[in-house]
């Protein structure tokens, strides 16, 4: 992939992420918990695939953007490890607001998700800055 194709698509996975961001925070507005959740989580995936491309790397499934971004963005120090746990859970919230319809998040909760979707996106744009 060249360059500017790569640069087009970072900043496209980019624009998804800030997309899915805004629309976890209306639905947590609204009351809309596993939405929201289900949004944030995208908004890290979005993000994630982003830098993921800085190294060339392109996933096609959620599993294999959370093995990558640990692998080459964690185990390296380049991001926090903390972030690599972020991502893990919010997947695993995502899925279960979106396969167990018994599931309910409260407040308190989603508002967390949603937080560390903002912070997850500002620490992957602070890494592209540099890039």
């Amino acid at each position: 992939m060249n360059k500017e194709i790569r640069k087009e698509r970072i900043e496209a996975e980019i624009d998804r992420a800030k997309e899915a961001l805004t629309a976890a925070k209306n639905l947590f507005e609204d009351g809309l918990f596993a939405d929201s959740i289900s949004r944030a989580y995208y908004a890290i995936f979005h993000a994630a695939r982003a830098v993921l491309l800085t190294k060339e790397i392109d996933t096609d499934t959620h599993s294999g953007a959370i093995s990558m971004f640990g692998l080459h963005f964690v185990k390296t120090g380049l991001i926090e490890e903390r972030f690599g746990r972020i991502f893990n859970e919010a997947k695993d919230a995502r899925e279960l607001g979106d396969y167990i319809v018994t599931k309910e998040f409260t407040k308190e909760e989603t508002d967390k998700r949603v937080k560390q979707a903002i912070e997850f996106l500002q620490r992957v744009e602070g890494y592209l800055k540099a890039f």
